[in-house]
């Protein structure tokens, strides 16, 4: 019985060659041929690659508002440079604060003995003009500067405060603020705000003072003069 009948006989095969010969040189061909085709695709799939990449040109991600290039003030950046290493004046605050008041818990005698030293400092600066006020009772407004400050409530244990501001006719309440937390409100025509600080609480009794912008009288100034 014969499953597989030979297709290839050693009377069809040329002298000397047997079927066994003959049939590994076929495998072998084959593959040959297939390694050949492998290639062949691999070659034509990377030259379809190539060329996609190749058409495609490269996107630059471009954000609306802003240059595509930068430019930079090189005079701005040396005068800054030039402040911090020439006319700094860090050594002499933190000598000021460290050497000259020392600790500084809060309430105590020299924490207020620093308050007053940051005071001074700001002032020597020259940009704002500090009206410092003491309110003793509960409803009892005072003018301040360009605000009225009425005080409704003291807490000591926490030190903190309530008041009611006035500016300009417009009346808004703060409550239960912290001590030396600033307060910022503007005025009419003016950029730069204003700050309310209170930096002693007492038995019905609060101390601090009010920050004014000098830009913001010259321009209070300003506008009224071309008002005229």
């Amino acid at each position: 019985m014969v499953l597989f009948p030979p297709t290839t006989t050693d009377s069809c095969l040329p002298k000397g060659v047997s079927a066994s010969h003959g049939l590994c040189g076929i495998i072998q061909c084959d593959m040959r041929l297939a390694a050949a085709a492998l290639l062949a695709s691999f070659l034509y799939l990377s030259a379809l690659c190539s060329s996609a990449f190749a058409a495609e040109k490269p996107k630059t991600a471009s954000v609306q508002g802003q240059p595509v290039l930068e430019t930079l003030d090189l005079d701005t950046i040396a005068r800054i440079r030039d402040e911090g290493l020439n006319h700094s004046h860090i050594m002499e605050y933190a000598s000021g604060l460290f050497d000259g008041v020392g600790p500084r818990l809060t309430g105590s005698p020299d924490f207020a003995k620093a308050q007053q030293w940051s005071l001074d400092q700001l002032r020597r600066m020259g940009e704002r003009d500090y009206v410092e006020f003491t309110i003793a009772g509960k409803n009892r407004p005072q003018k301040i500067g360009n605000v009225t400050v009425e005080l409704k409530g003291i807490n000591q244990k926490r030190n903190q405060y309530s008041v009611v501001m006035t500016v300009e006719d417009k009346r808004f309440e703060k409550k239960n603020r912290a001590l030396n937390e600033p307060v910022f409100f503007y005025t009419s025509g003016t950029r730069l705000p204003e700050e309310l600080v209170i930096n002693k609480v007492g038995k019905d009794q609060v101390s601090g003072y009010v920050s004014i912008p000098k830009a913001n009288t010259q321009q209070a100034a300003a506008t009224s003069t071309s008002g005229r």
